[in-house]
């Protein structure tokens, strides 16, 4: 089963993602938080540690920036369910790996991470719920990697959607069943 989870900065995404992944599974070590951060400067330090302190004794934690295919294939099957967040800084990272030399909205094309990630998405033994945020509700960004990263990102969310069982969209920490 795929959930996937998608609102804007701050819209209760993550906490409504963790608490319906709690009622999947009863004990902690049956639940994975698959996290996606980079402690880049010392702003994102402290906020990757208080999710750590947040998720401590209700989840175990995979830290994995790059290739989250691989990291849900080395999930033991005893686990119940996975929260992955999230895409929008996965996306981020591997663009930022790729030094940005891209001028496609071609995820699938650019990133073999992604299409890697799609295709194990189809073969879990466990329940994923994804948080991703949705970027194209705003103004239209001025910078054109900027449009480009959140054209790349649409697409992302787009494919996931397609795979996924459920989709939630959040807003005001409330969320509204999509699919």
């Amino acid at each position: 089963m795929i959930t996937l989870v998608l609102g804007g900065a701050r819209s209760g995404k993550s906490t409504w993602a963790e608490n319906y992944a709690m009622s999947l599974a009863s004990r902690p070590e049956e639940r994975c938080y698959l996290a996606a951060g980079v402690a880049c400067d010392h702003e994102m330090r402290e906020r990757i540690q208080k999710h750590r302190e947040k998720r401590e004794g209700r989840f175990y934690t995979l830290e994995e920036p790059y290739n989250l295919g691989q990291a849900l294939l080395s999930i033991p099957p005893s686990t119940k369910v996975v929260v992955i967040d999230c895409l929008t800084t996965w996306l981020g990272n591997l663009t930022y790996k790729a030094g940005c030399k891209n001028n496609s909205d071609d995820v699938l094309g650019q990133f073999s991470e992604v299409r890697e990630f799609l295709q194990v998405l189809k073969q879990l033994p466990f329940h994923v719920v994804i948080v991703s945020n949705e970027l194209g509700l705003g103004i239209v960004p001025a910078e054109p990697s900027v449009r480009l990263f959140r054209d790349q990102h649409g697409r992302l969310n787009q494919l996931t959607a397609q795979l996924a069982d459920q989709v939630y969209f959040t807003a005001a920490g409330l969320p509204l069943k999509l699919k």
